[in-house]
C-alpha cells in the first residue's frame, strides 16, 4: 500500500501527463481533473466524461484488479473518442449512478475488511 503523499505526487503527475500537448492536451482540447483521498479506498475508480462513464476493474470481492495508470490511460483515450472536453476521473459516485454506488460500496468493503487499522507511515 503507498502513503497518501505518494499517491498524491503519482496522479498529479499522471494528471498533467494527460493535459500535456503529448496526450492531445492543451487549451481547447479535452481538460482531465483527478480526484483522489475521498470514500476509502481513496483511490479513482470511475472516470466521467458528459453522459460517458467509465469504470476500474475490481473483482467480485472489490479487489481493484486494473492497474491505476492503465484505468486512466483506458479513460482518456475512451473519453477523447467521444469529442468530450472534460474528463474527471475520480472515486466520489457520480450523483444518480448506482452502478458507480455499487462499485464504491463493494471496494469500500473490502478496503475495510482487509485493512490492519494501522495507518501508512508517512515522510514529511
Amino acid at each position: 500500500m503507498t502513503s497518501n503523499n505518494e499517491m498524491a505526487r503519482r496522479l498529479q503527475v499522471l494528471e498533467k501527463k494527460m493535459n500535456s500537448s503529448e496526450f492531445g492536451g492543451g487549451p481547447g482540447v479535452m481538460q482531465v481533473v483527478i480526484g483522489y483521498g475521498f470514500l476509502p479506498p481513496g483511490v479513482p475508480l470511475f472516470a466521467n466524461a458528459g453522459i460517458h462513464e467509465w469504470l476500474r476493474g475490481i473483482s467480485a470481492e472489490g479487489e481493484i484488479i486494473e492497474e491505476e495508470k492503465a484505468f486512466m490511460y483506458r479513460c482518456h483515450a475512451e473519453a477523447q473518442a467521444t469529442g468530450e472536453k472534460l474528463l474527471i476521473i475520480g472515486c466520489l459516485p457520480r450523483d444518480g449512478s448506482e452502478t458507480q454506488r455499487a462499485v464504491a460500496k463493494l471496494a469500500e468493503d473490502y478496503f475495510w475488511a482487509n485493512d490492519d487499522g494501522v495507518p501508512e507511515c508517512e515522510e514529511r
